[in-house]
């Protein structure tokens, strides 16, 4: 409802929204005011899509695709390259991608999953269509893939300005001469040369208004309809800028610069004594007489070359903060070239668009981009945070989350520890011993109250004062702290479902849905145990052990036959023990549906960490040692062996050696080669020594 009032406000006052479902909600979330026309196209997109990525971040856990998704669209707004090279009838405009190439953010989404061509598919059916109005089945299988509902990838969605710029790029094209190869311009409209073709090559920078050309050794600069903008040559020329102003920089011969702002009307202006150093989006670092300063897209220079070292540091709503050092000492500027921090730090460290400062003698502090300082906790880690815009910080010695958007906290310094919990989207805090879950904006979902809490997928295993209980991650009790234990028996086969329960209070033993109902179980039944194999438990009795699932509201054995222990190896085998001998269960991939098949009780011992490999086992069968396959229920090499080599399984890649009658030879995955002569035997013999005795393992031999 909060965002649906705000776009309602959003559309009374600035007709042209970012985003047909919120409107302009996030410029007013971290300005307080609704954007007017003068403010600019780079930071409205980059705000908006700040805000949707921090409410997708915060709204609960997320699926892998989900996550990569999200992360995926935190470095599309990183990089700040959005779509504006575009021409239609509406102010403001969808685009997928642009007549630069420039994928949208949606498009971004779709390229990183799916590939580039995928998004050029859907870019040639719907490119300036709203994203809940493309009928397509394959855009509809990757939405419900992505993790997220159509209405909230349509959040992410902006509506484009497009620029007149493009217009004018339109208007001239550059010819190539068949016969000479040199390159030339004229115009579209009524197909006359601009410029002749003399020049070895001839482009417009970026997809920006200027044209330079190259010829003779030197480039020539010109606008993009080619009028001339300096008689000079120069030995270079680039673009820097952002999206909504580009100034075009030429070096003279003499490393002098020469400015031509866009929207500059009078001739270019050059700067004596200096040189070119660094650009970063919309602003150029120089050099004038060793010291270095800014200037701006406009041509003015912002900071003076007064400093020692000079860079820029562009933050997530795209203002661009200016830190620099003179006499081993740093400060800060914000982009008018106000100073925020005078020059007394030691050293600078970003953390996003804040800063910690360290200056001599002093507590390192962190100060935001209008100057405010904020006292520093003893260990920082902003990775830690349910999103790139937040630190968990310390005050008067307890902590807190503190967002570095609106430089508020998010959650108030109550607690004396907290870590985020990307699982279920909630942050885990301690407060006196106590422990509980947060949410991100404030409220606490599990009071901080609580001796012990384990999170899962979707719900929360808690204890205090000796008693259990299972909460949902809405907070709502799903069991009473009531119970003496209260562990998972058997997990759900489907994800984001609560797994069977299982309870013991005072002696008895029960096995519970989610709702808290008993489920029927055999009266010999003293417990079930979760033995680490999906969906599979252990049924324990006075006949002895069974694996058991749950089907139809009931358990059901995988095999009637009582063992006397069950191990997992994995969801397709088991291994048993029945008196003093061991075997295996073999199961079908769908356990659920399918019997096991309870194979004798063979072995003397079974090895089954080979390799990772869950079908191949070390065994022992009358005193000697061989391998066994299980699924093809055979022999790769006969028991009939006395020793193996290596004893660290640990140490085994894709060889392993088996000894009789002193001889050695080697199986590499299913073969086994012929015996190694006597020498090598005897080496290999020698290292099985001193192998065992160095592991202190005296059945093995």
């Amino acid at each position: 409802m909060r965002l649906l009032i705000l776009f309602l406000f959003s559309i009374s006052l600035a007709a042209q929204p970012v985003n047909p479902i919120i409107g302009d909600s996030s410029w007013f979330y971290f300005k307080k005011d609704w954007p007017k026309l003068g403010d600019s196209e780079q930071e409205r997109i980059k705000t908006h899509l700040t805000f949707v990525h921090q409410q997708l971040s915060s709204s609960g856990p997320k699926s892998e695709q989900g996550e990569h998704l999200l992360n995926a669209l935190w470095d599309y707004i990183e990089a700040g390259d959005f779509p504006k090279y575009f021409k239609h009838e509406d102010a403001r405009r969808p685009c997928f991608i642009d007549d630069a190439g420039t994928l949208c953010a949606v498009g971004h989404l779709i390229a990183v999953s799916e590939g580039r061509k995928e998004a050029e598919r859907i870019n040639r059916l719907f490119r300036f269509e709203y994203l809940l109005k493309m009928a397509d089945e394959k855009l509809k299988a990757w939405q419900q893939n992505s993790g997220f509902s159509m209405k909230e990838l349509a959040m992410i969605q902006p509506a484009y300005r497009p620029v007149q710029r493009i217009q004018m790029l339109r208007s001239h094209r550059v010819f190539t001469d068949p016969e000479t190869n040199l390159k030339g311009l004229f115009s579209q409209k009524d197909s006359s040369v601009v410029l002749k073709a003399t020049f070895n090559s001839l482009s417009y920078q970026n997809n920006s208004p200027y044209l330079v050309g190259f010829k003779d050794g030197g480039f020539y600069v010109f606008n993009a309809v080619g009028k001339k903008l300096s008689r000079k040559k120069f030995k270079r020329a680039f673009v820097f800028g952002d999206q909504d102003s580009n100034c075009l920089v030429a070096i003279d011969h003499k490393n002098q610069l020469h400015l031509f702002p866009e929207d500059n009307k009078k001739s270019h202006r050059s700067l004596k004594s200096t040189s070119f150093f660094y650009s970063s989006e919309n602003r150029l670092l120089f050099k004038q007489n060793g010291l270095y300063g800014a200037i701006n897209t406009a041509g003015k220079i912002e900071i003076p070359a007064i400093y020692d070292s000079i860079c820029v540091h562009p933050n997530i709503i795209n203002a661009k903060l200016i830190y620099r050092v003179k006499d081993s000492l740093w400060g800060l500027r914000n982009s008018k070239g106000d100073i925020i921090s005078p020059l007394q730090s030691q050293s600078i460290v970003i953390y996003k668009n804040l800063f910690k400062c360290s200056e001599p003698g002093k507590a390192d502090y962190l100060i935001g981009p209008q100057g405010k300082k904020y006292q520093i906790p003893t260990k920082l880690n902003y990775s830690r945070t349910a999103d790139y815009n937040s630190l968990i910080l310390e005050k008067e010695g307890k902590v807190g989350v503190f967002s570095t958007v609106n430089y508020n906290w998010q959650l108030a310094p109550k607690y004396d520890h907290i870590i985020y919990n990307s699982q279920i989207g909630l942050y885990q805090a301690e407060r006196e011993g106590k422990t509980g879950f947060v949410h991100p904006y404030g409220s606490e979902t599990i009071p901080v109250e609580f001796d012990y809490v384990r999170a899962h997928s979707s719900f929360i295993i808690l204890k205090k004062d000796g008693k259990m209980g299972l909460f949902n991650l809405q907070g709502a009790p799903l069991f009473p702290v009531e119970y003496d234990t209260l562990s998972i028996a058997l997990w759900s086969q489907n994800p984001g479902q609560v797994p069977l329960i299982r309870t013991l209070n005072n002696g008895v033993f029960k096995l519970r849905y989610a709702n808290g109902i008993s489920i029927p179980i055999d009266e010999n039944t003293q417990d079930l145990e979760s033995i680490g194999a999906s969906h599979i438990a252990v049924q324990r009795s006075p006949k002895g052990v069974r694996p058991v699932v749950f089907k139809a509201g009931r358990l059901v054995a995988l095999h009637p036959q009582w063992v006397d222990s069950v191990v997992a190896v994995s969801h397709a085998s088991l291994i048993y023990r029945k008196g003093k001998h061991y075997g295996f269960y073999r199961l079908n991939k769908d356990a659920l549906n399918a019997k096991a098949e309870l194979l004798p009780a063979r072995f003397d011992t079974i090895i089954y960490n080979f390799r990772n490999n869950h079908d191949r086992f070390l065994i022992k069968e009358k005193g000697l040692w061989g391998m066994y396959s299980l699924s093809e229920d055979s022999f790769i090499a006969q028991p009939e062996y006395e020793r193996f080599y290596p004893l660290d399984l640990y140490d085994i890649d894709n060889w392993i050696y088996f000894s009789k009658g002193g001889l050695w030879r080697s199986l590499n995955v299913d073969k086994l080669n012929v015996p190694m002569d006597q020498k090598f035997s005897d080496k290999l013999t020698e290292k099985f020594l001193n192998q065992r005795e160095y592991l202190k393992i005296k059945w093995i031999d």
